[in-house]
């Protein structure tokens, strides 16, 4: 009689182990240091751009808010079916004395929509 041996696989051995390919991080002082990353690699740059779009992203958000302030203030009118500025300019009109800072965020940015359009405009009339 002969004897067969059955050996018992995995199903994980079916595939090739890979190791992470994220870089280990140790603290040091105030910031964080990445292990095996020299001074000038593509990393540190990528990270300081983050860091950067970050900073402008919440300058974005900031500017945003101000506008939906803007935007749910009942003293300057309906604001439906027309622009943030022609909202601003409306009110200016009727002496409301909106802020200054408003006209000024929407002529900064009046090739963005989300700048230019009221928090309503998506919706139908």
């Amino acid at each position: 009689m002969s004897s067969k041996v059955v050996s018992q696989q995995l199903i994980t051995d079916q595939f090739s182990q890979q190791r992470s390919g994220r870089s280990l991080e140790k603290s040091k002082g105030k910031g964080k240091q990445i292990v095996g990353s020299p001074a000038g690699s593509p990393r540190k740059s990528a990270e300081a751009q983050v860091e950067v779009e970050s900073a402008e992203d919440l300058i974005r958000k900031k500017h945003l808010q101000t506008l939906r302030e803007f935007d749910l203030n009942w003293r300057y009118g309906p604001c439906t079916g027309i622009t943030r500025l022609e909202r601003w300019e409306r009110a200016e009109s009727h002496d409301q004395n909106p802020s200054p800072q408003i006209k000024d965020l929407i002529l900064e940015h009046e090739d963005d929509e989300d700048y230019v359009q009221n928090t309503w405009s998506s919706y139908p009339l």
